[in-house]
């Protein structure tokens, strides 16, 4: 039976430190949303409130091509993907930090086949901030919570991030894409 997500460690404490200070060395800026139903491109905290950063093969050379990797060799979806390693983006939630249910699919984003969510915080650093999926008929899946602990899904998978109620996690996410939709 195939699984519709993958989950396992892939860094570690080391690696999500590294990453956390690429990302503060580069700046964070208030997460966007995708333009998507005749809507620019913006801010909209209302449905997602984080700050950004980046990761980039040229800034965190070993981080990118260690997330590369990983998801080529789990791809269990059998998805063709561009033979290109993703920029990985830090995504801090401090005050009132969330991400209301959304998929990383369709539109402008309809190349999107794996989604990956890779944990840099440590669990005791914050409460709330829970990145749920929801899988069809087996229900609610959430993801863990241990640093260094990654979770590969498809990109159309519907999923959140819980209100923050105390603390700040920081996440690195990424995106694999196709050379076009549905293969």
């Amino acid at each position: 039976m195939m699984n519709t997500y993958h989950q396992e460690r892939i860094w570690s404490p080391n690696q999500c430190e590294q990453a956390i200070e690429i990302a503060n060395k580069n700046g964070f800026r208030p997460g966007v949303l995708s333009a998507a139903n005749n809507v620019a491109e913006g801010v909209f905290p209302d449905v997602r409130k984080c700050m950004n950063s980046r990761v980039t093969y040229k800034t965190g050379p070993d981080l990118v091509q260690s997330v590369y990797d990983f998801v080529v060799g789990i791809n269990q979806w059998g998805f063709e993907l561009l033979d290109e390693p993703p920029q990985l983006e830090i995504l801090a939630y401090k005050g009132e930090g969330h991400f209301m249910r959304h998929t990383d699919w369709g539109g402008m984003n309809s190349r999107r086949k794996i989604s990956i969510s890779i944990q840099l915080s440590d669990p005791e650093d914050y409460e709330g901030c829970d990145l749920l999926l929801y899988d069809g008929p087996f229900g609610e899946v959430e993801a863990s919570k241990e640093k260094g602990v990654a979770i590969a899904f498809p990109s159309w998978t519907l999923h959140e991030v819980t209100p923050l109620t105390s603390g700040e996690r920081v996440v690195a996410v990424a995106w694999f894409l196709g050379p076009q939709s549905y293969r």
